[in-house]
């Protein structure tokens, strides 16, 4: 592994997970390495993403699901909160980075970062 910036990212999101470990929430991160030609991320296991749980459904569902879809982004926008209560930003929110459970909440996972804080004390 010679790309630093590969390394940099690895750091960063070890450093977001290790930040997020009691958010219930947030990705449940295991463990991480880096051998000589990749990096690894040991991640809790999910049963899929929110886009392919999306792409499941049958066509017609969409529409007789309205109560589901919409606890569904109740529950995503809860976990965005819980996500900027604790600082951090994410940086590539979508469908594929929303992970399930079998049961309880939806997982974010995905790019993020630490936030900063404006002159006027606002989150940017």
């Amino acid at each position: 592994l010679h790309d630093a910036s590969t390394l940099a990212d690895l750091f960063a999101e070890v450093t977001i997970m290790e930040t997020l470990r009691k958010q219930p929430r947030a990705c449940r991160l295991y463990d991480f390495g880096i051998d000589a030609a990749h990096c690894y991320i040991a991640t809790a296991w999910y049963l899929d993403s929110l886009k392919a749980w999306r792409v499941s459904l049958p066509p017609d569902a969409l529409a007789s699901s309205l109560p589901l879809l919409l606890t569904v982004g109740a529950q995503l926008a809860a976990a965005l909160c819980d996500l900027h209560d604790a600082g951090v930003v994410h940086h590539d929110l979508k469908c594929d980075n929303v992970l399930r459970v079998p049961r309880g909440l939806p997982v974010i996972a995905g790019q993020t970062g630490q936030t900063g804080q404006s002159q006027t004390g606002q989150s940017r």
